[in-house]
């Protein structure tokens, strides 16, 4: 409502423009972000998930300014529509990752019709809160702003805890590092339980792992050595505190965990593991609770082969 009454005055023609131009940037926004971010949405579920949530807030935030700056109407609106875009496909992608992830039985059509039922619930609520609330806030600009950051913030925290309590028995590269510290600390893996609650719901790493690279990708130097296998080879850089993991063409999704795991073990220890300590972590894993046949990182799909 109020973007329409900031296009009162303008002809039909600026005002068709205006929304298409809005609509316009928030597809390709959406393209965009698909294109750039897309496989990290499963890799580090939990951070985006509250990542959408607080950008839907700020869009919202957004839609709210828009008649106290009218002189930057466009931009306000198309930055909304961005924003918007940012939290289709995240909030998309991650609430599909969930859903999977809640239907220990394979029930997942279940799983998202409650889902789904219990957000038209809450909209319910709000709905009957928003008509009650209508005649204090009219016109009351201080009031408006006081309930939304207060509903913003019950919000958030809300989602901040309901993410937190997600439990993923697949791993990811926050909680393997999590759980490759721990080993190499206490020589034990830890739990589905104890991990996922050390981890933190957002995290950037600043060492960088390349995984299913090409083997033309990895340097090598003075300060890099590498572990081959027949499945896979691992070069690390322990100055920089990075690696490369190259896969080959008979390797599988547990070699690519194997792999990941073996770099990991190497940056923290500064010694490559045998295979009979890397059988022995994956052996433990399991008994902790861990999935081995699957993990949530990020790999390309490079593969070499030997002639």
């Amino acid at each position: 409502m109020r973007m329409l009454k900031s296009l009162q005055g303008a002809s039909p023609m600026a005002a068709a423009l205006a929304w298409l131009l809005k609509d316009g940037i928030g597809m390709l926004a959406r393209i965009l972000f698909a294109w750039l971010y897309s496989p990290y949405l499963d890799a580090d579920c939990k951070q985006w998930r509250l990542i959408a949530d607080c950008f839907n807030d700020l869009a919202f935030f957004l839609d709210l300014i828009t008649p106290v700056f009218p002189g930057l109407f466009m931009p306000v609106v198309c930055l909304s529509s961005t924003v918007r875009a940012v939290v289709g496909v995240a909030g998309g992608a991650t609430r599909t990752a969930v859903v999977n992830h809640q239907a220990i039985s394979d029930n997942v059509g279940d799983v998202t019709a409650k889902d789904g039922s219990q957000e038209t619930l809450i909209n319910v609520f709000a709905l009957l809160c928003g008509l009650s609330l209508l005649p204090i806030v009219s016109e009351n600009v201080f009031s408006i702003w006081l309930l939304f950051c207060l509903f913003t913030f019950i919000h958030l925290y809300s989602n901040y805890r309901a993410v937190k309590s997600l439990q993923f028995k697949t791993l990811n590269q926050s909680l393997l590092r999590i759980i490759v510290k721990n080993y190499t600390e206490t020589r034990k893996t830890g739990t589905v339980n104890e991990i996922n609650n050390k981890e933190p719901v957002l995290h950037w790493n600043s060492s960088l792992r390349y995984y299913g690279c090409r083997l033309s990708d990895i340097s090598t130097s003075s300060n890099e050595f590498s572990f081959i296998c027949s499945k896979f080879t691992v070069v690390c850089d322990l100055k920089n505190n990075c690696g490369y993991v190259a896969m080959a063409s008979i390797s599988d999704t547990s070699d690519q965990l194997r792999a990941a795991l073996c770099l990991e073990l190497v940056l923290n220890t500064r010694v490559f593991p045998s295979a009979a300590e890397l059988s022995e972590f994956v052996e433990k894993l399991k008994i902790g609770g861990w999935l081995v046949n699957k993990h949530r990182l990020v790999f390309d799909r490079w593969t070499y082969s030997e002639k």
